[in-house]
């Protein structure tokens, strides 16, 4: 029997998959017209990794939730499990193919066209990694290897509902740790591939680890959102308390500070180093509307929300806190931007089909997330901690 939660999330699929329909067909209009094919990619590429990363996220922390078994992801497991399933990955998987093959590659990576390699001698060093078939197969390995985990640890969690072994649990934790090991590896694989090679001769030893704190940032800020925005309704009514709030609270606060860490620390390398391979990243991003972007992501992205969340009250406050988690989640899609589409638009030039693709990958995700999030309850059964830990805080 579905909970008043669970109800409320089912109505985000046909909205989902009505907004999935007609931006498919906006987005075939840029996929297939002549003079708009070349910017039209640069957006799906930017809106495949933006979407992607956010399922990255949601199955990070069902690793982590279930290497370190707080109770504080009890009340969020279930929406990561959902958020990083196995179909999100199996469609994802997919929705990549057209970065893949029919000329996407090549329209995008400089690396992968055979004469641009003949002469240059940092692409033929890279060769080695930086080829069509290795890079098609390794991104069909991060989404086959995370869906295959993802349904795995489903699976156990589920079944411990139904029969209580706590076996499963156990097994659940042992299969996490040295998963969130291959995790952090294959993520850093997937910026280094998707969107760092788009400039071959640039390099950066932290841009994998921004884009994973990144993404753990936005899907912690989403599932609070989801958390929180239904709170009066059951079983959600029950667990939302003050402790509660307070330590997720406190993870967008980590969060908000590791993502302003590792820019940071990512930000002073290539200063202090001032080698001309490195710089053109934020020589690009210091033009005209990129510098302006870049602090608004100083202040928005963390000198703000790192102010707020200092005080007691916002994490106490689950509207306060949830405004927060909404502000975050949408300066995510900003940050993005500016990692991502620099690399292929050197001057500013907005273009209708970077909304056409952020809208249809976000709602081809709620669509599945619908979907998924109906299985199983919303909070585990077969471990009472999460009440147990709130009323007795």
């Amino acid at each position: 029997m579905s909970s008043e939660v669970q109800t409320a999330f089912k109505k985000i699929g046909p909205l989902a998959m009505v907004l999935a329909l007609v931006s498919l067909g906006i987005c075939a209009v840029g996929l297939f017209g002549e003079d708009s094919r070349h910017t039209f990619l640069q957006s799906y590429l930017f809106g495949f990794t933006t979407w992607a990363g956010i399922a990255f996220g949601c199955l990070g922390f069902t690793l982590l939730h279930h290497t370190i078994r707080g109770a504080w992801g009890l009340s969020v497991l279930r929406i990561f499990e959902a958020g990083g399933s196995w179909l999100i990955f199996a469609i994802f998987g997919l929705l990549a193919l057209p970065l893949l093959f029919g000329g996407g590659l090549h329209d995008l990576y400089h690396w992968s066209h055979p004469e641009e390699v003949a002469k240059d001698h940092v692409l033929q060093l890279k060769t080695w990694w930086l080829n069509e078939g290795f890079f098609i197969a390794r991104t069909l390995i991060y989404f086959v290897v995370f869906g295959f985990v993802a349904a795995y640890l489903r699976k156990l969690s589920l079944t411990e509902d139904e029969t209580r072994d706590q076996k499963l649990g156990a097994k659940r934790t042992t299969i996490s740790a040295p998963m969130l090991i291959l995790f952090v590896v294959f993520t850093t694989f997937a910026a280094t591939d998707w969107t760092m090679s788009l400039d071959p001769h640039w390099f950066s030893s932290m841009y994998g680890i921004i884009y994973m704190v990144g993404n753990g940032l936005a899907a912690m800020s989403l599932a609070v959102i989801l958390l929180l925005r239904n709170r009066e309704k059951a079983p959600y009514r029950e667990v939302v308390l003050p402790g509660l709030t307070k330590d997720l609270g406190n993870l967008i606060f980590v969060f908000t500070l590791l993502w302003s860490y590792t820019s940071l620390s990512q930000f002073l390398i290539i200063y202090m180093g001032n080698i001309a391979e490195f710089t053109p990243f934020y020589v690009d991003r210091g033009k005209p509307v990129w510098n302006e972007i870049s602090l608004f992501l100083l202040f928005g992205h963390f000198m703000a929300p790192f102010i707020i969340l200092l005080s007691p009250k916002v994490k106490a406050v689950p509207s306060l806190l949830m405004g927060v988690a909404i502000w975050q989640f949408v300066v995510h899609f900003v940050e993005q931007y500016w990692n991502t589409i620099p690399f292929m638009r050197k001057e500013f030039a907005f273009s209708v089909w970077d909304i056409a693709a952020l809208v249809l990958f976000g709602s081809i995700w709620f669509a599945v997330f619908s979907r998924q999030v109906q299985i199983g309850a919303l909070i585990p059964k077969h471990d009472p901690r999460l009440k147990e830990a709130y009323e007795h805080a």
